[in-house]
């Protein structure tokens, strides 16, 4: 069995996040959980701690809280935020650790399931939206919330996932824990540093871009970096989406402070080439990765399927 941490903020369903730490420890896991500390006026750490058998963590200032939080996060093998408000989902996009769950969170070296929960027209945000793909772009799983009646009074989606729902969902993703980039993984052969030339969209480019193994090597991150007199920013998120052996592919971009993402499922075509069809508003696209074994460098092409690219990239060592 797996160990398990849960990060519980101050939503009303923070509830709901005893019954599934119950739930989890019950099919044998190892909970920890950590509690914003308007969690704690929703629900007591008490709790947490009799359905768990494990010390509940609410704050950093006592002596031993100064290095728990790290150890947690070395001992964990899946982390799940849950319910997560608004206030949480902005500080995991940001980076922002102003208390004790932001800062665990940040220290993280595992997946992450977020499930949110909050008003309706909270999710409808596009503030919230964004900071959602960002999130995304990071690497971590969000689990779409519950439609229904809210706690507020209103109808419409905001309600956080039922306990069975996101055991599953955890279960499902402790699965894939396995399947990791490792040495020999055609995927190894993105990180490092990149030099990116080519054309985006009718214009030459000429950027750097940094690869890094996140989440302990489930995903790939990709950092476009802005290059000169060409304000086009990009994060590409690489990583299995299922032991089968299909392949996720997230991208957020900015140009000049707009934002957008899309998002798909690939394959391996061959050892050396990987397809993905990508979704961005409701465009449908197809992106093409092929390693170069000459030149020790990846081709990339992006556009609608069937039509010529806008985008003819080529990514070579600096």
């Amino acid at each position: 069995m797996a160990t398990i941490l849960l990060a519980v903020t101050g939503s009303i369903a923070a509830y709901k996040a005893a019954d599934l730490a119950s739930k989890l420890s019950q099919a044998g896991h190892d909970v920890h959980v950590v509690m914003s500390e308007a969690a704690c006026q929703l629900v007591g750490p008490s709790t947490f701690l009799n359905v768990t058998g494990n010390p509940v963590f609410t704050n950093l200032w006592d002596a031993e809280s100064q290095t728990r939080h790290i150890r947690l996060t070395d001992a964990a093998q899946l982390a799940v935020l849950a319910p997560a408000t608004a206030n949480s989902i902005a500080k995991l996009a940001t980076g922002l650790a102003d208390d004790v769950v932001s800062t665990t969170l940040l220290a993280l070296g595992c997946p992450l399931l977020v499930c949110p929960a909050m008003n309706v027209r909270m999710w409808r945000n596009p503030v919230v939206q964004r900071n959602l793909a960002t999130v995304r772009a990071l690497g971590h799983h969000v689990m779409e919330p519950g439609a229904g009646h809210l706690a507020c009074g209103h109808v419409g989606p905001g309600r956080l996932a039922e306990p069975p729902e996101i055991a599953a969902e955890i279960e499902k993703l402790l699965g894939h824990v396995s399947a990791r980039v490792s040495a020999g993984d055609a995927f190894e052969r993105l990180l490092g540093p990149w030099q990116l030339a080519g054309i985006l969209g009718g214009m030459p480019v000429q950027q750097t871009v940094l690869a890094e193994p996140i989440l302990g090597g489930t995903f790939v991150r990709l950092h476009c970096l802005p290059g000169e007199g060409f304000a086009y920013e990009a994060i590409v998120t690489l990583g299995r989406a299922s032991p089968e052996g299909d392949h996720s592919l997230h991208l957020v971009e900015s140009v000049d402070t707009k934002a957008a993402s899309s998002q798909g499922v690939g394959h391996a075509v061959d050892a050396d080439t990987f397809e993905f069809a990508l979704t961005k508003r409701d465009a449908r696209y197809v992106a093409t990765l092929s390693w170069i074994k000459a030149e020790e460098g990846w081709d990339v092409s992006v556009g609608p399927e069937g039509e010529e690219a806008f985008a003819v990239l080529q990514l070579r060592r600096s």
